[in-house]
């Protein structure tokens, strides 16, 4: 019975750490569709999600949980990249950490020494990297700090830049903690209830921008984008030339291998249409029913749409979060979306504007 349950579960493609025979003490790239298929209630067996909730609910236990991640089936959610590692004689992974792109976000461990060492010294590695950064605060942030002596981010100006929002600037630590260390911040100006600092070496980030049906480059969106630092490419998209219009996108995705792919109403049909898979793809008001019935979306999208909008039923996105898992923000006044909160909130979700949860 046991071997008819393995080979069904095969069958099904649901995964589990050992299927994958990672050599002992390396880190692995877990395939995010992996994930989300054994998210998929599989009965009770044991698949890699469960695998690596079990290591994140250990590391954030203290803590009542991790926020977003209360159960396997939460897995992945909108985090993009997931790397784990087997450091013992057993045959599951011992340490995980996972992120938005390049945004480091969460981490996880089985509660040994050994494990949250792993962790921590991949985390200090891929700091030193270029483009890898993270929000840290507490014992995550004195860690990084003392003892693997990361880079950080020195300035107002840059942080806010990267995102995407203002931030009560503090500078020095207050307390005279970790002298040469002077970016230190609070996310909500006016109130401090945890300050953080910003480490890594992020880099500006190339978006590529697909305009609407009525749309041209250079519209308030991507102009926005562009005043935060980030370089934002903006083909023109002929309106009456559906294929035309994937063949352009499609291209120059290759050609720039853009960061992020941002589309905008029809923009957003045309990106799904062309099955770009960026890091981050965020889709507004996207007319995907109109143009695109049968596209699917990538793991880890992110949609934005106002529940005023008068050209896209805000339904059709509430569907396509739940075809596809992507996270819906209900923001805006209109379909144009380009009232100061809906461009804040773009300029949030781009920016990858979630800090590190201690664990």
């Amino acid at each position: 019975m046991k071997l008819l349950l393995e080979n069904w579960r095969r069958y099904l493609n649901e995964k589990k750490w050992e299927d994958y025979e990672v050599p002992k003490k390396n880190w692995f790239s877990v395939p995010v569709e992996d994930i989300k298929q054994a998210a998929i209630d599989s009965g009770g067996d044991v698949n890699i999600a469960g695998e690596l909730f079990d290591l994140i609910n250990t590391a954030y236990s203290p803590i009542g949980g991790h926020l977003k991640l209360q159960k396997p089936g939460d897995l992945p959610g909108k985090y993009t990249d997931w790397i784990a590692i087997d450091i013992d004689d057993d045959p599951e992974p011992d340490a995980v950490r996972f992120a938005k792109g390049q945004k480091m976000a969460g981490s996880g461990h089985d509660g040994t020494r050994a494990a949250i060492d792993a962790y921590l010294a991949k985390t200090a590695e891929l700091l030193s990297q270029e483009g890898f950064y993270g929000e840290m605060s507490k014992g995550i942030a004195h860690m990084m700090i003392k003892y693997h002596k990361v880079p950080y981010v020195p300035t107002q100006e840059d942080v806010e830049k990267i995102l995407g929002k203002n931030i009560q600037w503090i500078g020095e630590h207050p307390e005279g903690k970790y002298p040469g260390y002077d970016g230190w911040y609070c996310r909500d100006i006016g109130s401090c209830n945890e300050m953080k600092i910003m480490v890594g070496n992020p880099i500006a980030v190339k978006i590529l921008f697909l305009h609407g049906l009525e749309s041209k480059p250079g519209g308030t969106k991507p102009s926005m984008l562009s005043s935060h630092g980030h370089d934002v490419i903006e083909p023109a998209l002929p309106k009456d030339d559906w294929s035309e219009s994937i063949k352009i996108a499609s291209e120059v995705f290759e050609e720039e291998q853009p960061d992020i792919v941002v589309g905008s109403s029809r923009g957003g049909a045309v990106a799904m249409g062309a099955g770009l898979s960026p890091q981050k793809l965020v889709l507004i008001a996207p007319a995907w029913k109109k143009y695109c019935p049968s596209c699917t979306l990538p793991p880890g999208a992110t949609i934005l749409h106002s529940l005023q909008d008068e050209t896209i039923d805000f339904a059709d996105s509430t569907l396509l979060s739940r075809m596809f898992g992507a996270e819906l923000i209900e923001v805006g006044t209109g379909h144009r979306m380009n009232d100061n909160k809906a461009l804040e909130k773009l300029s949030q979700v781009v920016g990858g504007n979630e800090n590190e949860t201690p664990a």
